[in-house]
Parts: C-alpha cells; structure tokens; sequence
C-alpha cells in the first residue's frame, strides 16, 4: 500500500508540474474541505444547543408560561431557519473548471468572515445553556436575548452572501 501511495503521490507532484492550475485546484479542494469540516462543527454546536433548548422549552411548558412559550416556539422556527442557512452557505470558492473564478485574497475575506460566525454561535450556545440550568423564570427571560442572538447571526449570514455575491459579479465584469 505504501507504493501505491507514492505512485499517487508522484502521479499528483507530475500533474502539478505539468497542468497549469493544477497546483491551485488541489489547494481549493482542501479549502472546500475544511469548510465544509467547520460550517458542520458549526452546525454541530448549534444541534447541540437545540437540545439543550429543547429540555427549556419542557421546563417553560411545566410552569405553565403560555407567553413565553408562544415566543419561544417564534424562536425555535427562527433557530432551525438560521440553522439551515449555515449548514447550506456557498462554500465560497469555485472549481477548477468553472468560468467564474475566486483567487486566494477572495477566499481569505470569506474565510475571515466565516471565523467570526464563531462568536455568534458561541453565544448563542451559551444562552441554550443558561436557559437550559436555569429557572423557568431566567428561561423565559433569555428568549428574547437568543432571539437577538439569532437575528444577529441571520444578519451576519446574509451579509456573507451578499460578500459572495459581490466577488462572483466583480469576478465576471472581468
């Protein structure tokens, strides 16, 4: 098996060497594979979150907080949108082949970018938490408070996109 994968090794140093751009695809594609490892991590923690939400919600729902029940359902839908717009965010890049190219200083501001989804998800875990140690009562009070947090991390999402949008459409006036 070690020969074999020297030959492949080798085989992958002569494309490189041989195929203009080569070099490039090979790093996009462990670029999309590292964003696709962290947009799941983030999904992840935020699944993760949800549960703990969820042992808050049964917590609301015994203390017979109708109110607070009714915002936090609001909450919940608005928790799986945001949710599903992180899990399916453009990876930011393009293939080998396709006509719209993204160099490397494009993919470094979507990359700093997505680095900085990380303290919003954070925070929103950390309220899931609170919520779910909490009171009822310190419960009911937070809904609010993540559903800021949401709303935050929505804005920050479609700000990505429109960063994406804006380096595809500036990348085919080209």
């Amino acid at each position: 098996m070690g020969d074999l994968g020297n030959k492949l090794r080798n085989a992958g140093d002569w494309l490189a060497k041989h195929i203009p751009g080569f070099a490039g695809y090979v790093k996009r594609e462990e670029r999309r594979r590292a964003d696709k490892i962290f947009r799941d991590y983030l999904v992840g923690k935020l699944r993760d979150a949800k549960s703990r939400l969820s042992r808050a919600t049964v917590k609301i729902t015994d203390s017979g907080d109708l109110n607070a029940l009714k915002t936090l359902s609001r909450v919940e839908a608005k928790y799986e949108t945001v949710t599903d717009r992180l899990r399916l965010a453009d990876y930011g890049y393009t293939g080998w082949f396709d006509t719209v190219q993204i160099d490397f200083d494009e993919l470094d501001k979507l990359y700093e970018f997505d680095v900085n989804l990380t303290m919003s998800v954070d925070q929103i875990c950390k309220i899931a938490q609170d919520m779910e140690a909490g009171s009822s009562e310190e419960a009911s009070k937070l809904i609010m408070t993540l559903n800021q947090s949401l709303d935050e991390l929505d804005k920050k999402l479609k700000q990505r996109d429109n960063l994406f949008i804006q380096e595809l459409n500036f990348n085919r006036s080209e």
